[in-house]
């Protein structure tokens, strides 16, 4: 097989890899997403090893793209509906294209795969596929050029090779070219593409069952790095309270307090008993945020404060996007806080105590309910100890009840009937609503708090992972002193185990893809420039090295990726250059092209229409016999090439032929 043959099978090839990359950064995206994407690359791959025939698109085309318009105007599957209408011109395109242009297209369409991708996931997997779209992309943009020109650049008597060589250089050029732009030019924040970054979890209603459905949602929730006092690193399992029900209805707990939410102090806080945690936490309903229990203050890189309401519930309503943040704790058990937060909390909390907010109970609530927690105080020789009481019901409802993802159907009316009185098997909300109401009967306040337990610590990272399945309920019960004292009637589940080897390296690099990328913004930009100020100035940035800092790491890790990319840009760039550049060539054509060079540069312009022995005569004609050494190596490759001359025994002449030209051609004098 020619130079030129191997070439354009390469080509093929790469751009074969390119259509695969992008059909693949679909299943990422997960559902009709995924299976439209699969489907259609599917069918592209197949449409580029086993060419169809072209026959009549026409009718099929039009058929298609008004399906589309129909579906896309009639429903709310845009997304989709733009998906499946790009994988169709995938696989028309590769069942009627064969051509460097339709390769160019081909690798277009499976841009916006990736960009579709981009838009819609949040998967650690759509990293490495994009990392190998974007190696891969310029290499098949070159290698198309390179087959466009091979017929004219190939020929010698043009005097130089399509530039092979030169395929190393391009990439890192690229690659340096793209990072400084992406870092640099200003974000614009798209508006109106639905992500499936979506609000998720946990919010300020919750039905009995509700949190069944999380439990099997294996997603990301949140990443914390935790560290205590000292600075130690902790691991937990951790309790991350999030939003609190105060209002029962019989079958749905409310938080009705959040209109009372007052801005709360953000900003590091000094404490020898206070735990960080800094957190990056994708978005939940109505801008709830997370904290370990006891949470004084809060950190955001934006400075905006967080919103704070009687129930000890932090958020932020414009949250609709992840957020990473800093929040301090202090144990319930600690007295002395120095934040003046716990001094109002404590005015509002006596407030509501007096307003009953916490001991209400629905009319219609089924009396056994307290006839039920009257006994089990009374057998345990508690009752009129609030704090006993509460320890007594929670210790009750450990042993007596099992643990279930599905309840059982019942007769009873209510859910907390039948699972009292019934079947006595439920998850995390039964009991927790057990407990809550059972205390409420006794006069004690309670409520219900919502949140994540748990918490998968990454071998390689500081942080443990928290997912949506990880999401439970618990109860706050205000049993003596000035503070919620927290009760977890849910009996204690397996221990948690870690993450595999695997699954720590793919959170890892989902990590830092999320930080570096996904979460890279016009605000990331703007903060970034406020915290130099602030280096410049001397003040000290936030906990955790503010924005500034964040983005000096990824500029760092994006530095060394790109050395890493350059080196093995270059090792292929040299590689290709062996096998089409050097090995594709005969050692005498190889010496006829740097003669032509050297001819150029003494600055003899000879007409490229001419072939090698016409241009050799030329030369001679204008120079004399000091040109004579080219016209031996013109014949020399004609020998080489079409005859029947041994180009390792001809070699040898050739290269003194061409030594010979470079002493004794002369440079051209202009004018």
């Amino acid at each position: 097989m020619t130079a030129e043959g191997r070439l354009d099978r390469l080509r093929k090839w790469v751009v074969l890899a390119v259509v695969v990359v992008g059909a693949l950064t679909t299943l990422t995206m997960g559902g009709v997403y995924a299976l439209i994407g699969i489907i259609g690359g599917t069918v592209a791959v197949v449409g580029r090893l086993l060419p169809v025939s072209k026959g009549s698109w026409r009718t099929v085309n039009i058929a298609v793209l008004v399906g589309c318009v129909l579906v896309g105007a009639l429903g709310s599957f845009q997304v989709a509906v733009g998906l499946a209408l790009v994988a169709w011109l995938q696989v028309h395109r590769s069942c009627t294209g064969r051509t460097p242009a339709d390769d160019r297209v081909a690798i277009l369409l499976a841009l916006l795969q990736v960009l579709l991708a981009c838009i819609q996931s949040i998967s650690g997997l759509l990293a490495p596929l994009f990392a190998a779209f974007a190696v891969l992309v310029p290499i098949a943009l070159v290698l198309s050029h390179l087959v466009e020109s091979a017929p004219r650049a190939l020929d010698p008597t043009i005097g130089k090779t399509p530039g092979l060589g030169g395929l190393w250089s391009i990439g890192p050029f690229t690659a340096v070219l793209t990072v400084v732009l992406f870092f640099g030019l200003p974000r614009i924040q798209v508006e109106g593409i639905p992500s499936r970054a979506a609000e998720s979890g946990l919010g300020d209603k919750v039905k009995l069952g509700d949190l069944g459905s999380l439990k099997s949602n294996p997603a990301l929730a949140l990443r914390a790095t935790v560290r205590d006092a000292d600075g130690g690193l902790m691991t937990g399992p951790f309790y991350f309270r999030g939003t609190v029900f105060d209002h029962y209805t019989g079958d749905e707990w409310q938080s009705t307090l959040k209109g009372q939410s007052k801005r709360a102090s953000v900003g590091r806080i000094d404490h020898p008993d206070a735990i960080l945690q800094e957190i990056v936490l994708e978005p939940l309903q109505d801008g709830i945020l997370v904290g370990l229990p006891g949470v004084v203050r809060m950190a955001f890189d934006d400075r905006r404060r967080p919103l704070h309401d009687p129930n000890g519930v932090w958020r932020r309503p414009d949250l609709s996007t992840r957020l990473s943040y800093v929040v301090w704790s202090i144990p319930r058990t600690v007295e002395d806080r120095p934040d003046p937060l716990r001094q109002a909390a404590s005015r509002v909390e006596a407030v509501m105590l007096r307003e009953e907010a916490w001991t209400m109970l629905p009319p219609n609530i089924d009396p056994r309910v307290g006839e039920l927690a009257e006994r089990i105080v009374t057998e345990a020789g508690v009752a009129g100890d609030p704090a006993a009481e509460a320890l007594a019901l929670q210790q009750w409802l450990r042993t007596e009840y099992a643990y279930t993802l599905v309840p059982e159907a019942s007769e009873e009316a209510q859910p907390l009937s039948a699972f009292l009185f019934d079947t006595k098997r439920g998850h995390c909300e039964y009991f927790a609503t057990a407990l809550a109401v059972m205390l409420r009967t006794r006069g004690i306040p309670a409520r219900v708090v919502g949140g994540f337990y748990g918490g998968e610590p990454n071998p390689f990272a500081d942080w443990v992972l928290v997912r949506q399945s990880d999401a439970h309920a618990w109860v706050e019960a205000w049993t003596g002193g000035d503070v919620w004292t927290q009760y977890d009637a849910t009996p204690a589940a397996s221990a948690i185990s870690g993450p595999s080897f695997f699954e720590a390296l793919s959170d890892l690099a989902a990590a830092r893809w999320q930080s570096l990328i996904l979460d890279y913004s016009l605000e990331t930009q703007v903060m970034a420039l406020l915290d130099l100020g602030s280096v410049i100035r001397g003040a000290q940035l936030p906990a955790g090295g503010g924005t500034l800092t964040a983005v000096g790491l990824g500029l760092g890790g994006t530095v060394f990726g790109l050395v890493a990319f350059a080196t093995g840009f270059i090792a292929l760039g040299l590689g290709i250059r062996f096998r089409f550049g050097r090995r594709g060539k005969a050692r005498v054509t190889r010496e006829l092209l740097r003669a032509r060079t050297l001819v150029r540069r003494r600055g003899w312009d000879i007409p490229e229409h001419l072939p090698p022995v016409e241009a050799a005569d030329w030369l001679v004609d204008h120079v004399g016999p000091s040109a004579e050494p080219l016209r031996t190596l013109s014949w020399l490759h004609y020998e080489v090439r079409y005859g029947s001359a041994d180009d390792r025994d001809k070699a040898a002449v050739a290269r003194e032929a061409r030594q010979a030209l470079h002493k004794t051609l002369p440079k051209r004098r202009r004018g």
